[in-house]
């Protein structure tokens, strides 16, 4: 499991703009780049069939997402991200290692293929967090890194 530590809200909640590598099929996100001697790290969630999320970190704060190798993904016409998450920002404690997690990973699209739920692990009752505006992560009862909503992510780009 993810320790993920909830802290309040920068002044103003960051924009994220989710974009796709076409040729790869990765879709990434970021809400800020790190300043220059500012610590930064990528961490790895993997599932034991292959899927890859990559977790972008500056100083201790998620501050994005890759999606570079998906896991199956179910379609829900309703699905419909939460909209009272708490603003906030999701530390997670400092390590000296390079970290990977390995955990089940699913994902869930909504109809329109603009609101993704990446699912760490199995369904349970969750806190949604606004730490962008079209990023929200989810923290379970015992501070557990439990999921992510992506929305507004634009369609994927047409092969020519």
């Amino acid at each position: 499991m993810i320790q993920a530590l909830v802290r309040p809200p920068a002044a103003t909640v960051p924009t994220i703009v989710w974009r796709w590598e076409a040729e790869t099929d990765i879709l990434s996100g970021s809400c800020r780049t790190p300043m220059p001697g500012e610590p930064a790290e990528a961490i790895e969630l993997s599932s034991p069939e292959g899927a890859v999320i990559v977790l972008d970190v500056i100083g201790g704060e998620i501050c994005g997402l890759d999606v570079v190798i998906w896991p199956d993904v179910d379609t829900h016409v309703a699905l419909q991200a939460p909209t009272s998450g708490l603003p906030g920002r999701i530390l997670l404690p400092p390590s000296p290692e390079p970290r990977q997690f390995e955990s089940v990973l699913s994902v869930d699209v909504d109809g329109l293929e603009q609101t993704f739920h990446l699912l760490v692990g199995s369904r349970r009752p969750v806190t949604a967090i606004r730490v962008a505006d079209h990023l929200l992560i989810e923290v379970d009862a015992a501070d557990g890194l439990a999921g992510f909503w992506l929305t507004g992510v634009p369609p994927f780009p047409s092969e020519e």
